[in-house]
């Protein structure tokens, strides 16, 4: 469903042209006006996430490397006669990857038995100069195991695998508790995404500070929207019903909006791409936007074939997006307050394919990065031995919604509001924090080494600890519902995101103009992938 910049300009010309009214209007907002959104400044000590999506499941086997781990190292080359990383580096600092051809370049020592791939300096850097490099190993989930790219995202973006959380996201709700209604305060940056969803707060697509162009999700109903907006221009309504004044207060918040925003030059010349996805999101964190969940996407990471150059490309482009946004940010105010997640629908197969390549997998890790993260290896290795592979993908051993819940404690700092937004597990337990916060319920662990020329130890702390506690209960329940091979790509088609489009032509500051041009669009996204038909071959 679209509304055309024809019709758009046609009804509010009618309502300028209609006089001076009262009574009740279009809510694009949910009732809070775009320029609240933007002030007062979130206060210095909000923490903000920006979560960086790598679409596609990434390989983490060869994202963190088990080059030494004396019970994976083994097992890992065996299975990767070709794509296993080797050898590994210890002439810190580290430095850009020069390829010469190849683009399975030396690893990056971490500890002494992990390293980062060889596209990934800064990020091998940061873990030993800043020591917030959080490296949570083994997250996935043992609930519906599930192989297929957006049903396995669909659970993720939802934080649940049944009930009404489905039809919303896991951040979507936290905003809807924390922050309900404040149009502003949940932003993605590539598209509006599912985890950002919810029932009271909109979400909110800006993918450029310059143009500022922005959509609005989660309208209560978009019958009811177009409706109020068709009846501004007819005469016929009466005056009760404030056609102008809402008018008159929509465009002028619209452009209140627009100004402010536009105002704010982006820090850094990012360009397209996950940089310029940084690049918007460090601009509005310096601007002040009252938001505390930013979203960003990077795709590229279903390597069934050719991994070795697809896997070096993308891990380059994410370094150094991630080198742009925490150069501005560290020289900020923020830097306190701001912290990365990355984290991928699944990672891959353990053993390497005839396409040089590696298949849908299952267990995968996740990293923190920045203001309050306490640099470490959490969580568990899943065991890489051939006989504990699940149709050769690694077994989590670490639930991903106690990731998202650690990740709700550090911005609500209320675990009450945590339970109240992710639930409970299928055992009725409280999700567990990680603590790889500096704030949170759990005992903080050795800081990595910083600097030191030796290969010391890994860093222990939450590692033994979960051991004990996650991987007893995460034992496989259901069985899978996808061949780990496939690579069949499945839209969901149960959930409805409602999406209002605002594309305003002008970049000037003058006074509010009718150029905008909104679309109201319907997406349709599911949990649930639809059944093949099996076609039989008729006999000649």
């Amino acid at each position: 469903m679209t509304l055309n910049r024809r019709d758009f300009i046609h009804q509010i010309s009618a309502v300028v042209g209609a006089g001076v009214a009262t009574g009740a209007g279009i809510k694009v907002f949910r009732g809070a006006t775009a320029a609240a959104a933007l002030g007062p400044n979130l206060p210095l000590g909000t923490p903000i996430l920006v979560m960086i999506e790598l679409s596609g499941g990434n390989d983490m086997l060869n994202t963190h490397i088990p080059y030494a781990h004396p019970a994976a190292s083994g097992h890992y080359y065996t299975s990767r006669p070709s794509l296993g990383v080797r050898p590994i580096t210890t002439a810190r600092p580290y430095l850009p990857a020069s390829t010469g051809g190849s683009y399975l370049p030396p690893g990056l020592d971490l500890d002494g038995q992990f390293a980062l791939h060889g596209a990934l300096p800064w990020l091998a850097n940061r873990w030993w100069t800043k020591q917030d490099v959080a490296i949570v190993e083994g997250t996935g989930e043992n609930v519906r195991q599930e192989m297929s790219h957006f049903a396995a995202m669909a659970y993720r973006w939802a934080g649940a695998f049944t009930g009404p959380n489905l039809a919303t996201g896991w951040l979507g709700r936290y905003n809807d508790l924390a922050h309900p209604g404040v149009p502003l305060g949940a932003i993605s940056l590539s598209g509006l995404h599912q985890s950002l969803s919810g029932t009271s707060s909109p979400a909110v697509y800006i993918n450029s500070i310059e143009s500022f162009n922005w959509s609005v999700g989660n309208l209560p109903s978009v019958t009811q929207w177009r409706s109020d907006f068709r009846s501004m221009g007819d005469p016929t309504i009466p005056s009760s019903y404030n056609k102008v004044a809402t008018a008159a207060k929509a465009l002028y918040d619209a452009n209140t909006a627009i100004d402010q925003v536009a105002g704010i030059a982006p820090p850094i010349q990012g360009g397209g791409g996950l940089a310029g996805q940084l690049a918007t999101a460090a601009a509005l964190i310096l601007g002040g936007v009252s938001c505390q969940t930013y979203v960003a996407t990077l795709g590229g990471f279903d390597t069934h074939g050719s991994q070795a150059y697809y896997h070096f490309t993308q891990l380059a482009i994410l370094d150094d997006a991630l080198s742009k946004f925490f150069a501005v940010v560290d020289a900020s105010p923020r830097a306190a307050d701001v912290f990365v997640i990355i984290t991928s629908e699944f990672g891959r197969q353990v053993a390497q394919n005839g396409s040089v390549g590696f298949d849908h997998g299952r267990g995968s890790a996740s990293i923190v990065l920045g203001g309050g993260v306490k640099g470490g290896n959490y969580g568990v290795l899943p065991d890489l031995a051939p006989a504990s592979r699940y149709y050769d993908s690694l077994v989590p051993t670490v639930d991903f919604r106690s990731v998202w819940a650690t990740v709700l404690n550090r911005l609500g700092a209320d675990p009450n509001l945590t339970e109240a937004v992710m639930g409970r597990d299928e055992s009725t337990n409280v999700f567990a924090d990680l603590g790889i916060f500096t704030t949170g319920p759990s005992t903080p662990p050795p800081p990595p080494p910083g600097g030191s020329t030796t290969l010391p130890p890994s860093p222990t702390g939450p590692t033994t600890t979960m051991a004990t506690t996650m991987a007893p209960t995460m034992a496989p329940t259901m069985a899978p519902t996808m061949a780990p091979t496939t690579t069949t790509m499945l839209m969901p088609t149960s959930t409805t995101t409602t999406t209002t489009t605002i594309t305003p032509t002008t970049t000037t500051t003058m006074k509010p103009t009718t150029t905008m041009k909104p679309t109201t669009t319907i997406r349709r996204t599911t949990t649930t992938r639809p059944r093949r038909k099996k076609v039989v071959p008729r006999r000649k």
